[in-house]
């Protein structure tokens, strides 16, 4: 039968395929990449500078880096969040972060925030699917030429290869 959600050009490959963390990352768990981490603000401040509006915050491969923005303020990352290397979340980051997508491919920290601290990701957009592209098999790049590119929808959050560490939450609170 027919599903009016379904396009023949959609390629839900990701689902299928086994990706492993970039071959790039040699150094991101390690205690001294976190301890000259670069602030997520000047990876902003590069994206914008590109003077794209296409242009995606990126965490590059075998870098950290960590939040910064404490004030509580929205950040808008218009092209989304590719998480090749490192990023953490530390207890003083305060912000909103709203984006149309998230991909990580390296890892992802993040702790609970300090007392009156939080962070919110929310997701948004309706009008274009968004495209992963695995960093070693599009070669770091984000060309649509790229025959490993995958089409994964709108407003995802996607874990290739990647790792997710959450420890926001008090242990002590029941979960299922």
């Amino acid at each position: 039968a027919d599903n009016d959600n379904h396009h023949e050009t959609d390629d839900r490959r990701l689902v299928s395929m086994m990706y492993d963390r970039p071959s790039c990352n040699i150094d991101v768990e390690s205690q001294s990449c976190l301890d000259n981490a670069t602030p997520l603000s000047s990876l902003i401040e590069l994206a914008e500078a590109s003077g794209s509006s296409s242009s995606r915050v990126i965490v590059p491969c075998n870098t950290c880096a960590y939040v910064d923005i404490t004030d509580g303020s929205t950040i808008t990352l218009p092209a989304g969040l590719d998480i090749v290397g490192r990023l953490s979340f530390p207890s003083t980051a305060n912000l909103i972060l709203s984006t149309q997508s998230i991909f990580i491919q390296g890892i992802l920290d993040m702790v609970k925030p300090n007392m009156g601290n939080k962070v919110t990701v929310s997701l948004y957009g309706e009008e274009e699917d968004a495209y992963f592209y695995p960093h070693d098999a599009c070669d770091g790049g984000y060309d649509v030429a790229c025959g490993a590119r995958a089409n994964v929808g709108k407003k995802p959050i996607v874990i290739a290869g990647g790792k997710l560490n959450i420890n926001a939450w008090d242990p002590s609170c029941p979960s299922w």
